[in-house]
């Protein structure tokens, strides 16, 4: 079920997937715009009551795909709503030849959702390169791999002490290990991090665990303290 986190931005939970044998719950946002379109952050699995319940918000304009793993199920999306645009990464569009994009993610010029949400490129990790948006009315943060907050109680005993390891158990969530290792250009990230804390947010929406609806800066301040 659709989810108002403030006014005009929705979340929609799907179904957990794994990821290399590890339970991940997933989530996308929804954020309607000012003349009543909709922009589609990370799209979970497309169902038609899914989609009801988007479209009953807007016109679905755009699907974001915002680095190269969140992605399945763009394409089901379009083919629902063959007006919407498709816009990911320069990687993606590479990885995925069988899809049309209309835009690629881009921090040097605009796309068509600024000024209303803000995006910038976290940088400097040569596995997962994932653009950050920010939706400046809401305070809000949208995320999608880089903070990740999994519910302990989702989970048995055994994937607990996995997810606790990785770093990426609630409420004590942050950056998975395996992104804090394959950040090997850190000046490039400690460049975006900069940025990303200078922008003004109270919450956080993430794709995998328990959104941060409060202290979001401080939580995201703390998450990153390994790039010091």
């Amino acid at each position: 079920m659709l989810q108002e986190i403030a006014s005009n931005i929705w979340t929609l939970d799907g179904d957990p997937i794994r990821f290399f044998g590890i339970p991940f719950p997933i989530r996308m946002t929804v954020v309607r715009l000012p003349d009543n379109r909709l922009w589609l952050h990370s799209p979970v699995a497309y169902s038609e009551s899914r989609a009801e319940q988007v479209a009953a918000l807007g016109r679905v304009s755009y699907i974001v795909a915002p680095n190269s793993f969140h992605h399945l199920y763009i394409g089901h999306w379009q083919r629902h709503f063959p007006d919407a645009q498709i816009w990911g990464t320069t990687a993606l569009q590479k990885k995925r030849k069988d899809l049309t994009f209309d835009g690629i993610l881009n921090e040097h010029s605009a796309a068509p959702w600024q000024p209303h949400i803000d995006q910038l490129l976290f940088a400097g990790n040569i596995l997962i390169p994932e653009f950050m948006f920010l939706h400046a009315a809401s305070r809000t943060l949208i995320m999608t791999d880089y903070i990740q907050n999994h519910d302990p109680h989702d989970d048995g005993w055994f994937w607990r002490q996995v997810k606790r390891v990785i770093g990426v158990l609630a409420p004590h969530g942050g950056v998975p290990l395996d992104l804090r290792l394959s950040t090997l250009r850190r000046k490039e990230a400690r460049r975006s991090l900069e940025q990303l804390l200078a922008w003004d947010f109270e919450r956080i929406l993430i794709a995998h665990g328990d959104c941060i609806m409060q202290d979001g800066k401080e939580y995201a301040r703390n998450a990153f303290r390994w790039l010091a």
